[in-house]
C-alpha cells in the first residue's frame, strides 16, 4: 500500500509471543529480490505490545 501511495497511516505489528519475529527477515528478502523499496523498513513499527502500538500510532508524522 506504501508503495502505491494509497495511503499515509502507519502500519503496526503487535508481536505478541514472538508470533512476528521473522518479519524483518521476510522484508528484507523482498527488498533484496525487488519486490519492495529499500525505504519499506521506515514504514512500519514491530512492537510489543498493544500500548506501544498506539504510542507509535499517536506519535506517527502525518503527512504535509
Amino acid at each position: 500500500m506504501w508503495q502505491l501511495k494509497l495511503t499515509g497511516k502507519p502500519l503496526v505489528f503487535v508481536n505478541a509471543n514472538g508470533f512476528y519475529d521473522r518479519l524483518d527477515v521476510m522484508f528484507k528478502q523482498m527488498i533484496d529480490l525487488n519486490f519492495a523499496k529499500e525505504n519499506l523498513r521506515d514504514k512500519y513499527a514491530r512492537v510489543p505490545d498493544p500500548q506501544a502500538a498506539l504510542e507509535y500510532i499517536f506519535n506517527f508524522p502525518t503527512p504535509l
